[in-house]
């Protein structure tokens, strides 16, 4: 038996159609990527499930807008990104981040910093990120992962360019002390031994 897998092109003017199964195998193909996207914006599994429902929602009511600029897989990712601020600003939530070590690591930064989030293991990064303030976690994440500036930061959470700039300044300090007190902390473990 033969697997017939329609492409994203066909999939959306299928949706723009109103065709169920085309919108179902749509979120079969993305639901997986775009719930990691709601994980780094939620506080849980269970809040990230009502950002993949609404932002899904979202995705299908403006499907007939994406223009066929880009990728359509970014055109989805920003829909999640926007839905995900706005579930938090309705909401009025703290968010979580998820970021991914290369996404912290910058050239301006002390070499021994980058070295050192680069020898962490992927469950270790995510732990000290973690240990962060929310609002830190949420601009590191916006910055970084994201791409977004300054002004798309302070217009998505409603706050001024300072600061968002404030903000990551802050959080880009707190974490190489958190990654300093972790490897301080490792230290004393090894030599405990």
């Amino acid at each position: 038996m033969r697997l017939i897998v329609n492409s994203d092109s066909h999939l959306i003017k299928q949706c723009i159609r109103g065709n169920k199964k085309a919108q179902f195998d749509l979120y079969d193909r993305y639901k997986v990527k775009m719930f990691k996207v709601c994980l780094g914006y939620s506080t849980d599994r269970e809040m990230a499930q009502d950002m993949l429902q609404e932002g899904f929602i979202r995705v299908f009511n403006n499907i007939s807008s994406y223009k066929q600029k880009g990728s359509f897989d970014g055109w989805v990712r920003r829909v999640f990104v926007n839905s995900c601020l706005n579930y938090i600003r309705s909401n009025k939530v703290g968010t979580y981040v998820c970021l991914e070590k290369d996404d912290v690591i910058e050239p301006h930064l002390d070499h021994s910093v980058n070295a050192a989030i680069d020898s962490l293991d992927t469950s270790d990064f995510e732990m000290i990120i973690s240990k962060l303030p929310l609002g830190y976690r949420t601009i590191l994440n916006l910055f970084f992962v994201e791409g977004y500036t300054h002004e798309e930061i302070a217009q998505n959470l409603e706050i001024s360019i300072g600061t968002s700039k404030s903000q990551l300044s802050k959080a880009k300090q707190k974490l190489k002390t958190n990654i300093k007190d972790y490897f301080d902390q490792e230290s004393l473990l090894a030599y405990a031994k």
